[in-house]
């Protein structure tokens, strides 16, 4: 009952999509499911709510959905930015070396970077998870991050 009214304005909501993102079907998608999670409970509550709220619940939702999409591309790509192309074949080995690092740190800094690059947390999400001052957030990812790059720069 929810995806079939949001259905109903897909040519809208895929307009919307594509202004966030080149992958807009997959946002969509991402963003049905939300709001089918969010109003399936009850489904009645869309269907009365104004023609512009409905668009302005469709219209957060993609948004929030296409910046945690660009802020994972961006994490995923800042440890590997540093491979020179001439090496494109050998990223398995690359991830391997990384993941190798990862595993050598302390429990703490390996927690810290499972939230920051695992679970896409922002560093001002990890202080309050784990109840320390954003700066100590910050510096343990920052170098734990360059010792990444220093040993796969080793590697290479």
């Amino acid at each position: 009952m929810v995806l079939s009214y949001l259905a109903l304005r897909h040519d809208e909501w895929v307009k919307m999509a594509r202004k966030f993102s080149i992958q807009a079907d997959d946002v969509l998608q991402d963003a049905y499911i939300k709001l089918y999670d969010r109003f399936k409970d009850n489904p009645n509550s869309l269907k009365v709510m104004h023609p512009n709220q409905v668009s302005m619940y469709v219209y957060l939702t993609i948004r929030s959905i296409a910046i945690n999409e660009s802020k994972q591309d961006l994490k995923t790509t800042e440890l590997s930015e540093d491979i020179p192309e001439e090496y494109e074949e050998s990223k398995e080995e690359i991830y391997r070396a990384i993941e190798k690092e990862i595993d050598s740190f302390h429990w703490y800094d390996q927690k810290l970077l499972k939230l920051y690059f695992e679970k896409n947390m922002s560093m001002r999400e990890i202080e309050r998870e784990v109840g320390i001052s954003l700066a100590s957030v910050c510096y343990t990812i920052k170098t734990c991050k360059e010792r990444i790059k220093e040993k796969v720069k080793q590697k290479l």
